[in-house]
């Protein structure tokens, strides 16, 4: 079976999932991403939908060069040079809902007539539809709330400016980072504790 082929027949064996109980982001897939089964609002899986499938099919290198992400927009940045129009079943399909650069969500690819495009994707209802998590502030204060992050030191890494106000607004430290979508220009007025030019300049400034 071609690999496009048996990543659309596992995405559609999936298709009625749901959380257990809704909006609560406990789910198979997170459960598998995870190692754990974890719940609360703050694990969003569409991304890790995609992810699953893909591991799967036995195609995990076509996600993510065989390694794993949460985060639309690192997966997006993975994927930007393969940047494509015509779409084929089997492509990740990134969507942007709110305007900026970045992705909110992700699915795959099932067919597209040259108009309209139709996905199979993970957290499409319930969880996807509470607005509470909607600003990257309120992203960060779902994730600091995580018990496993009460008295340890946490630092925003981002590439946009609403990371820089996202952090801001929570009360943490941040980082910027020039290798993303962001510029200097765009990054520098908030004033970031550090400004990264590559992921080894990131990781030697976080293990100092």
């Amino acid at each position: 079976m071609a690999t496009a082929e048996k990543i659309l027949e596992i995405a559609r064996s999936q298709i009625g999932t749901k959380e257990s109980p809704a909006k609560s982001d406990n789910v198979k897939y997170n459960t598998a991403y995870y190692g754990r089964a974890v719940s609360g609002g703050g694990y969003p899986w569409c991304a890790v939908f995609v992810w699953w499938v893909f591991r799967e099919a036995g195609a995990s290198d076509l996600y993510y060069g065989g390694d794993k992400t949460a985060y639309c927009p690192t997966l997006m940045f993975f994927h930007k040079k393969q940047k494509v129009t015509n779409y084929r079943p089997g492509d990740i399909v990134f969507f942007n809902f709110s305007g900026r650069s970045s992705a909110g969500h992700v699915g795959i690819c099932e067919s597209w007539d040259g108009t309209y495009i139709t996905t199979i994707d993970g957290n499409t209802g319930g969880a996807s539809e509470d607005k509470s998590v909607d600003t990257k502030t309120a992203v960060v204060r779902t994730v600091l709330a995580r018990s496993e992050l009460a008295g340890q030191r946490v630092l925003m890494v981002g590439d946009r400016s609403d990371d820089m106000v996202g952090a801001a607004e929570c009360g943490i430290e941040a980082a910027a980072v020039l290798y993303g979508y962001g510029s200097r220009e765009e990054l520098a007025p908030f004033r970031p504790v550090f400004e990264a030019e590559t992921c080894a300049d990131l990781t030697a400034y976080i293990l100092t």
